[in-house]
């Protein structure tokens, strides 16, 4: 807009308002005219017309100078939460924090086989009464001990055809990742010959993620200033904060337990496995955040 702009606005009165009714009008159209007119770029806005109208009303009322020095009602607030003189940024991050696992799942258990149903019961009740006995010399308490599978069939194929084989699997849950080693060799000389793991884990996973979720906002942060910087603006305030969630990988040696077999039918003999590894668990999380950039 500028000097020598044209303008044409238009009263449609009702037929009961007498014609000096619209003079009030025009002469508050006027007043905004001569004292905002940078506001005339949100005529079609409902604001507007309610100033026009509100105006006009109190010319009607006497008022000798509609308009002038009344404020004129503000633009409806952006949804987004910047203000006229703001720029949106959204920036969205990652970080990452590396934590030594506290816990350790194994799934051991044992499999027999017997000529009948009630024989190749009682071996498996035998050897993994021995099994979780070696499991308590080691302070493994009740609690950490959940049976994962049992089971009992018979054979209808092969060699073996007419036998029954019996499945009995437990998972323990070691909190002294020192004894994991130990407790595969324990477990295996006392009969276990199914075993597969561990699981490596952080019990307080909360806090292991915390300086993860600090290392995400960082990053939103350097980045976002950097972006200001570039475009000649500065941080004035941060608008949202969202959650991307987690995920989490480990080092591949963390898993590494040389004599662990496959949960398969595999009669082992009890040599010491390798040393255990505890290796380390790489969480990651992603945040995403909404900065109000304005001019420095």
């Amino acid at each position: 807009l500028g000097p020598g702009s044209r303008f044409r606005f238009e009263f449609h009165p009702n037929l009961d308002h007498a014609p000096v009714r619209i003079l009030p009008r025009v002469q508050a159209v006027q007043a905004i005219v001569r004292d905002h007119p940078s506001d005339l770029i949100r005529a079609r806005e409902p604001a507007f017309q309610f100033a026009v109208g509100r105006r006009a009303r109190e010319g009607a009322a006497g008022d000798p100078d509609p308009g002038r020095g009344r404020p004129y009602p503000s633009a409806p607030a952006d949804p987004r939460g910047v203000d006229h003189d703001e720029t949106l940024l959204t920036v969205t991050a990652t970080g990452r924090a590396d934590t030594r696992p506290d816990e350790a799942r194994l799934q051991l258990g044992v499999q027999s086989q017997g000529p009948s149903a009630g024989e190749a019961g009682r071996l498996n009740r035998d050897k993994m009464t021995q099994v979780t006995a070696a499991l308590t010399r080691l302070g493994v308490k009740p609690d950490d001990l959940q049976t994962r599978n049992l089971s009992l069939s018979r054979i209808d194929y092969g060699k073996e055809r007419g036998q029954f084989r019996a499945y009995n699997v437990i998972e323990v849950t070691l909190h002294d990742m020192s004894k994991v080693g130990e407790a595969v060799t324990s477990v295996t000389e006392a009969g276990a010959n199914v075993i597969s793991g561990p699981n490596l884990q952080v019990s307080d996973r909360e806090a292991a993620s915390k300086s993860a979720y600090a290392a995400a906002y960082r990053a939103a942060r350097s980045r976002a200033e950097a972006y200001a910087g570039a475009a000649g603006l500065s941080i004035a305030r941060v608008l949202a904060i969202r959650d991307g969630g987690e995920s989490s990988t480990f080092d591949m040696n963390a898993s590494d337990v040389v004599g662990v077999v496959a949960p398969q039918s595999v009669q082992m003999s009890a040599p010491p496995p390798a040393p255990f590894s505890a290796g380390r668990n790489t969480t990651q999380v992603q945040v995403r955040v909404d900065f109000a950039l304005r001019q420095k």
